[in-house]
């Protein structure tokens, strides 16, 4: 059992559609104890709705532009379990009217594009070259792009769920035989979930965001009473941190050199008695340059340190941006300046740098370049040197015996000290020379040397110079630290005869005779002494008297030469006013001739 229905109408946000005749008449005899249903091999039985009386409904509006034919079935089960099946065959006549309904977020701008509006962008497609325009009742709040038909909000207008929750504006599009489609479109505004900020703030070692200037997510958490969470993520979200007073703070220095600007999101959660939503506000911040950094820098002590200019980030971006006209150039100030040197490249170098004698240095790295100058302070922190090495040079004064104060190795000293000289000192080959001069001294618990008493020590016919290895073990037995010592011998100038007067002894003949052949060994060397400075007196004396001839001499001659000069200018002087004094009387002889031949002519 069958029957068919072939319809017409028009497009519109609903559809009716009444049974044939033939059905309601077959349910009618079946005391209308079956069911309705919809079927279709195409689909499009889904568009629709029926009810218990066979009535059919479009489920949404039906537009001529997105579909223009729906073909499917309604079915009639009657209760003994025979079916009535009714084909309906539904035609669209286009009104040239349309409806649309966007949902969006409140929003500073908002863009429809044509896409959007399926309605307007087929019948453009089908008719193109047309232009569009709008109208309805909040046309105003927007604009329009007469060729493509993209709505943008106008310049300015922010679309806010405060002020205004729905929007209506119709876009109308005029073709080129004169007809013009229109399609109402319906704006509902829900509540942004997400927002901007952006901030300025100078380069810090600490750099705090304050939650009441973010009015958006603030506003957002106090509807909740505060009582969800906040969090931070981002690009730049491992850079901060959120408070315990809720503010965003820096976990370190943000230096304008390094990154200028970051950018991250704070997002706050509700609870779910508020709906769990989340607000994720993005947060843009930007630093300016305050031409100063920091930087810290850790090495071991030593006798020379040097620093490269790529160590100092700041400086060396700086540098990089602003390389000068002429080139920039470097110097150093501060409170330990007098320890570095920097070169023009911005490498810096210390000497003798040692943990024992101080820890820690401070300067400043100025680099100056067009009349503007970037300051990065430094703080150097040493450490102690894994290598446990340094070396001394000392200077002792020739003696039967010879002392060197533990003192004058000043960083092994230390290292003991610091282990309140509980290990041991040892004394052993050079390590610079393989010298083994060790084996002529040694050295107490407290690292004081001296030498041997065994061992002459003597300027004029001995060793002057020493070196050797001093070590010390520290009493955990694993430590140790080694002072390469070197040590040079300075002549005593009382014993250079050979003659100690501490060692005369003429408490026996023996000694009384050497003592003897001794003092008269000394005596002949300061009587030959005497001779050779009488003579060098005498050269001397000679040497002078022959000079002050020298001089005298000179001085006549000079006078003599000065004399000569003075005649001789003389001489010409006189010469030069005879000439001139004759001259002038002949020019007034021929002046007065010419004067009385022109008497005589007139």
């Amino acid at each position: 059992m069958e029957s068919s229905q072939t319809l017409t109408a028009a497009e519109s946000d609903r559809v009716d559609i009444t049974p044939s005749s033939y059905i309601s008449d077959f349910a009618g005899r079946d005391r209308d104890a079956g069911t309705y249903s919809l079927s279709s091999t195409s689909g499009d039985d889904a568009f629709f709705t029926v009810d218990g009386d066979g009535n059919i409904s479009s489920r949404s509006a039906l537009d001529y532009d997105t579909q223009k034919t729906y073909s499917f079935d309604l079915n009639y089960l009657a209760s003994d379990g025979r079916t009535f099946t009714e084909s309906i065959a539904l035609t669209l006549s286009d009104t040239l009217t349309s409806t649309a309904t966007i949902t969006t977020e409140e929003t500073e701008s908002l863009t429809i594009p044509i896409a959007q509006l399926t309605s307007s962008k087929t019948y453009q497609t089908a008719k193109p070259g047309g232009t569009f325009s709008l109208s309805g009742t909040d046309a105003s709040y927007f604009d329009v792009n007469a060729s493509t038909g993209e709505i943008t909000t106008k310049a300015g207008q922010s679309l806010v769920q405060a002020d205004k929750s729905t929007y209506s504006v119709t876009l109308d599009y005029l073709d080129t035989f004169g007809a013009t489609h229109s399609e109402t479109i319906t704006i509902t505004l829900t509540e942004a979930l997400q927002g901007t900020s952006t901030f300025n703030a100078d380069e810090s070692d600490l750099i705090t965001i304050y939650l009441d200037d973010l009015t958006k997510i603030r506003g957002f958490a106090s509807r909740d009473g505060t009582n969800g969470s906040f969090s931070i993520g981002g690009t730049d979200g491992a850079s901060f941190t959120i408070n315990g007073d809720g503010n965003i703070e820096s976990n370190g220095a943000l230096d304008y050199s390094t990154q200028d600007t970051y950018v991250f999101t704070l997002s706050y959660t509700e609870t779910a008695a508020s709906g769990s939503d989340t607000f994720v506000d993005t947060i843009t911040l930007t630093l300016n340059d305050t031409l100063t950094s920091t930087a810290t820098v850790t090495a071991e002590e030593t006798d020379l340190l040097t620093i490269a200019a790529s160590e100092f980030s700041s400086t060396a971006t700086y540098t990089s941006r602003n390389p000068g006209t002429p080139a920039g150039t470097y110097s150093i100030t501060g409170t330990d300046a007098a320890k570095f040197s920097i070169d023009t490249s911005g490498n810096v170098t210390g000497t003798d740098l040692r943990y024992a004698t101080q820890s820690s240095y401070d300067f400043n790295i100025l680099y100056t370049a067009d009349g503007v100058t970037h300051t990065e302070a430094v703080t150097l922190n040493l450490t102690q040197t894994t290598y446990g090495i340094s070396a001394t040079n000392a200077t002792v004064v020739e003696a039967e015996q010879i002392t060197l104060a533990n003192s004058v190795m000043s960083y092994l000293n230390a290292f003991a000290s610091a282990d309140s000289y509980g290990g041991s000192f040892t004394l052993g080959t050079a390590t610079t020379n393989a010298a083994s001069d060790y084996v002529n001294f040694e050295i107490d618990s407290s690292g004081n040397i001296q030498s041997k008493s065994t061992y002459n020590i003597d300027y004029d016919n001995g060793q002057t110079s020493f070196d050797m290895d001093v070590t010390y073990t520290h009493s955990d037995g694993v430590q140790t630290y080694t002072d390469r010592l070197h040590i040079d011998l300075t002549n005593d100038f009382s014993d250079d005869t050979d003659l100690v007067l501490a060692s005369v002894d003429i408490s026996t003949s023996a000694g009384a005779r050497e003592a003897m052949n001794s003092v008269g060994s000394v005596i002949d060397r300061m009587s030959k002494t005497q001779v050779i400075l009488g003579a060098k007196k005498v050269q001397l004396a000679s040497n002078m008297e022959r000079l002050s001839a020298v001089l005298i001499q000179t001085q006549i001659a000079r006078g003599r030469i000065f004399d000569a000069d003075a005649a001789s200018e003389a001489s010409r002087l006189a010469k030069q006013q005879i000439l001139a004094g004759a001259a002038s009387q002949m020019i007034a002889l021929a002046s007065a001739q010419k004067r009385g031949l022109i008497d005589v002519l007139i």
